[in-house]
């Protein structure tokens, strides 16, 4: 099946862990076929684990994570518009893969997960941007 982009939504702490441990940030970029309805359409999540890194760090992801928090400050459009979202997926990566569900209300099952295993480090500052943002 072919998957269409749907939305992006950020979780914190992290839903998901690794080796039980949870992460200060995780990113769910939502996807799915046909009209994206519930209970008829597939979807699919591609998700990413974000930890505190050095407050100097300037990579590609730091970078889209800025543009990302502007958008979100100024509520304007989509959160991926003009903002490199593939700058958060590491190419040499694994991938945590299973069957599952929505993790808001209604629960819908039938889900695909698809876990990035690398974990992005960003600045402390984008953390408490992000904080401060949510309320």
């Amino acid at each position: 099946a072919n998957f269409n982009y749907l939305q992006t939504h950020m979780h914190s702490p992290s839903e998901n862990t690794v080796n039980g441990v949870h992460f200060p940030l995780e990113m769910h970029m939502v996807h799915c076929s046909g009209a994206c309805e519930l209970g008829v359409d597939r979807f699919a999540v591609v998700g990413v684990l974000f930890d505190v890194g050095a407050d100097d760090l300037n990579t590609a992801a730091t970078r889209a994570m800025d543009a990302l928090l502007e958008k979100v400050a100024a509520s304007s459009g989509s959160l991926s518009s003009a903002v490199d979202m593939g700058a958060f997926l590491e190419s040499d990566s694994g991938i945590y893969n299973w069957d599952g569900s929505l993790t808001t209300p209604p629960c819908t099952e039938g889900l695909q997960w698809l876990l990035q295993s690398a974990v992005v480090e960003i600045r402390p500052d984008q953390i408490d941007k992000y904080f401060a943002q949510i309320g």
